[in-house]
């Protein structure tokens, strides 16, 4: 078993696969694997993986009908042989040097979990590990960034044990968008160490017009998608081992991912929606008064959102 898996979905980067793919391969280490996942791609993004895969061992692809990428990253965590798996967009790059700070710090620390942090620079990464990584136990971790706001959900920001993942079956949610606000909780629940790198080492690409977040008609996928996440998570929460604490923390956050998901979209225009299902999931008294109020009025409640914003 190598140390790192790089899963790469890929689909429809031809532009930018070159670029994303120059940002791993550097520094050479022969205890990582990348296995790029061609999600059916229609432009020479297959090929392009099949020529990386012919000049360099450590590289893997799979070809598959397109499914989206959630099931891309699915296969990919299912074809990994990491201790730990790190799943990066074929869009985006990182900084000089970060691979290699990555690894240090999964064989120094070992954590469960490894936290990095995006960048709209590619400047050099600090050196001093101990000053830029701090160990923290998970439920801390995910508690304490929930209610102050700061919890990234987005997979590539974490590098987390595959044994992990597997053990727990945490795998993606197929054909919603926001399928990270359902794996990164699931992830964190079943962790017990994040080290909390501070390495702002990951370059994240806006200006992919192919890109989900570019695709017509996406804000309400995304709307609906945060209402079907909030309910899987609703629907994992009587089997879930977990402190008062934590379990307090994950029902509130089920609580607001429904509301969120109403004001985002305007679903409550659109569709019906359960007035009572934050109700039911809100634990502490700052999100039950906002659940209440919802059940009330969805309507206000977003009407009063938006005047806020």
């Amino acid at each position: 078993m190598c140390k790192l898996s790089v899963v790469v979905p890929v689909y429809n980067v031809a532009g930018y696969l070159d670029q994303c793919m120059a940002s791993i391969l550097e520094p050479r280490r022969d205890d990582v694997e990348f296995v790029l996942v061609d999600d059916g791609s229609t432009d020479a993004s297959g090929r392009m993986c099949d020529a990386y895969a012919e000049q360099d061992a450590r590289i893997r692809v799979i070809h598959q009908k397109n499914a989206g990428p959630s099931e891309a990253r699915n296969t990919g965590e299912a074809e990994a042989c990491g201790e730990y798996l790190f799943f990066m967009d074929s869009d985006d790059v990182l900084t000089k040097g970060a691979l290699g700070n990555i690894m240090e710090l999964l064989y120094k620390k070992a954590p469960d979990v490894v936290r990095i942090h995006r960048t709209d620079k590619r400047a050099p990464l600090h050196d001093n590990l101990k000053e830029t990584c701090i160990e923290e136990d998970a439920e801390d971790y995910y508690c304490e960034n929930l209610y102050h706001g700061t919890l990234e959900t987005a997979p590539h920001y974490h590098i987390v044990k595959t044994e992990l993942l597997r053990k727990n079956k945490v795998h993606f949610p197929k054909g919603i968008l926001h399928e990270d606000e359902y794996w990164t909780p699931m992830m964190l629940i079943h962790a017990k160490i994040v080290c909390d790198s501070k390495l702002r080492c990951y370059v994240y690409r806006e200006d992919n017009p192919t890109s989900a977040t570019h695709t017509p008609g996406t804000e309400e996928r995304r709307a609906y998608g945060r209402l079907r996440v909030s309910q899987l998570l609703a629907q994992q929460l009587p089997s879930l081992q977990m402190s008062g604490r934590m379990r307090k923390a994950f029902g509130d956050n089920i609580a607001a991912q429904y509301m969120f998901a109403v004001f985002y979209g305007g679903l409550h225009k659109k569709t019906v929606i359960d007035r009572r299902f934050p109700l039911r999931y809100a634990r502490t008294l700052r999100y039950r008064a906002k659940a209440a109020l919802f059940w009330l009025s969805p309507g206000l409640t977003c009407w009063m959102r938006a005047k806020r914003k």
